[in-house]
């Protein structure tokens, strides 16, 4: 990649999150307005061609592999946010359930500190690594950013 210009990759990535804003995806109210500002010039050229098709009515090949692009992308972006939901939610849960902060804050990154277990073990198993090693060092790494919190007032 050139430093001057992003990769095709990203420039690939950026006109399927344009098409998916233009309402070529099939999911539901999705938006993303600030894909066209990153566009270069040939996806703004591709992205106006594949809207005037659409305005047309017009039937074609590579629209109907810009709606599908459309989706994959709108689909992909729900399900980080998903994820990231998911992720993080068991580390609050412990607030809503104790009055006070020292004590939810502890049982937080208690529970945090267990799912970098349980994540350091599933990375190992899959990247062939030893997966109780991989686990507990994951496990010092969240002790010690942990203490230092703690150390700052946290």
């Amino acid at each position: 990649m050139k430093a001057e210009r992003p990769s095709r990759t990203a420039q690939f990535v950026t006109l399927g999150r344009a098409l998916a804003d233009t309402g070529l995806s099939h999911v539901p109210d999705f938006h993303d307005p600030t894909a066209r500002i990153f566009l270069n010039e040939k996806g703004k050229r591709s992205l106006a061609k594949t809207e005037q098709l659409s305005r047309e009515g017009k039937r074609s090949t590579g629209l109907e592999m810009a709606r599908v692009m459309a989706d994959m992308i709108a689909l992909r972006t729900a399900a980080i946010c998903f994820w990231v939901f998911a992720s993080t939610f068991p580390v609050v849960v412990p607030f809503f359930f104790i009055g006070e902060v020292e004590p939810a804050l502890r049982l937080s990154n208690a529970i945090a500190i267990a799912m970098l277990l349980v994540c350091g073990y599933a990375l190992a198993r899959c990247t062939g690594l030893r997966p109780w090693a991989t686990g507990l060092l994951m496990v010092a790494i969240g002790c010690a950013m942990v203490g230092v919190a703690i150390l700052l007032g946290g």
